[in-house]
């Protein structure tokens, strides 16, 4: 947990959280979930029954894993071999944030048990499952609402956003992938992806933005392991803010 001091006589506070939250997006994908609401049946009907070649199909199963194991796993390769070690540590800000949501989503999906496109129409809701008598439903035709893969696929594109604004649109690119995979193949109504894209963008802002992860192992090292180490978030703070400074700055 050693770092290099921050030296504040040269440098602007540092103050959490980074950033301000969304609002302006959060509204409108609540919007649209709104609007999506009143064309669920027909939208879903449109998009499954679309003609594709059959390699168009692949490359969106494959891009709707974006933000699944497969991508965190190679994300945290890719930041582990070539990023500095501040930057290293907003994995632990993203891995607590893609914890929660998952754990959100599964708590929403149970509490709401919104039926599957293939199995019924989107004003099915079977409420709590588990309260529930003889309702033999099992995860794939129920848990509709809201998408967990666009909610984890959210927060991996938050956290793009955030700690490497220079690829932030590749993010964006392929969480609306995500979105359209999950109601190409049937998995979701349309109005469970903007739903989804709300949760996992509001959870990632908050444990990223506010590095919840970084200061959460800062006060388990401090206090169980070296009472006067110094915490590592300052200097996580500093290299996100330099990443977007050099982003916005004109190139020379």
């Amino acid at each position: 947990m050693t770092r290099i001091p921050h030296d504040s006589s040269t440098q602007h506070p540092i103050r959490l959280p980074l950033f301000g939250m969304p609002w302006k997006l959060l509204v409108g994908l609540l919007a649209v979930a709104a609007v999506m609401v009143l064309v669920d049946e027909p939208l879903s009907t449109v998009l499954r029954a679309v003609t594709v070649p059959g390699d168009v199909d692949q490359e969106l199963r494959f891009f709707q894993q974006f933000g699944q194991m497969g991508s965190i796993l190679l994300m945290t390769v890719l930041v582990w071999c070539l990023e500095p070690p501040a930057i290293r540590r907003t994995l632990l800000d993203f891995g607590l944030a893609v914890a929660i949501t998952s754990i959100l989503a599964l708590v929403i999906k149970m509490l709401t048990g919104r039926v599957r496109p293939a199995f019924g129409s989107p004003n099915e809701f079977l409420g709590p499952w588990w309260i529930q008598e003889n309702l033999a439903v099992t995860w794939s035709q129920g848990g509709s609402m809201p998408s967990s893969h666009v909610a984890a696929g959210a927060v991996m594109s938050t956290w793009l956003w955030i700690v490497f604004p220079k690829i932030r649109w590749v993010g964006v690119v392929l969480l609306m992938l995500v979105g359209v995979a999950r109601v190409r193949f049937g998995s979701h109504w349309p109005s469970d992806v903007p739903l989804g894209a709300m949760l996992g963008i509001v959870i990632a802002w908050l444990c990223i933005n506010r590095l919840l992860g970084t200061r959460l192992l800062d006060l388990i090292w401090r206090t169980f392991v070296d009472r006067k180490a110094s915490p590592a978030w300052p200097d996580v703070a500093a290299a996100i803010q330099e990443q977007q400074r050099s982003h916005h700055s004109p190139p020379e």
